[in-house]
């Protein structure tokens, strides 16, 4: 599993419980085709959601990936007012969080 993959199924867990709190329809449209529980391979439901992101992240300097995915969502979605709702510790949490689940279902 890469690094952008951790990242986007971060991003999508994170929207995921913000959702939650928002009830926002258009956001819960948005997790319907971005979501990467679908396939195995770990990728949006609409294969054009994950490429997108995919190729966000491999156009950024080495910033922090908090920055990468709060600009990609303010750029490419209109969900970055709604991931602000999280902080950079909380993200980083997250993201150690489904770096460990998915290690270890690569183990099972």
């Amino acid at each position: 599993m890469t690094k952008i993959n951790i990242l986007y199924i971060a991003v999508y867990r994170a929207l995921e419980c913000l959702e939650q709190e928002c009830q926002d329809d258009d956001l819960s449209a948005f997790l319907d085709k971005a979501n990467p529980y679908v396939f195995v391979d770990r990728k949006s439901a609409d294969p054009a959601i994950y490429d997108e992101f995919k190729l966000w992240c491999k156009e950024q300097d080495k910033r922090k990936t908090f920055e990468v995915v709060k600009d990609y969502l303010n750029n490419k979605t209109k969900f970055g007012e709604i991931f602000s709702l999280i902080t950079e510790e909380e993200w980083n949490d997250l993201v150690k969080m489904v770096e460990e689940e998915e290690s270890q279902d690569l183990k099972s």
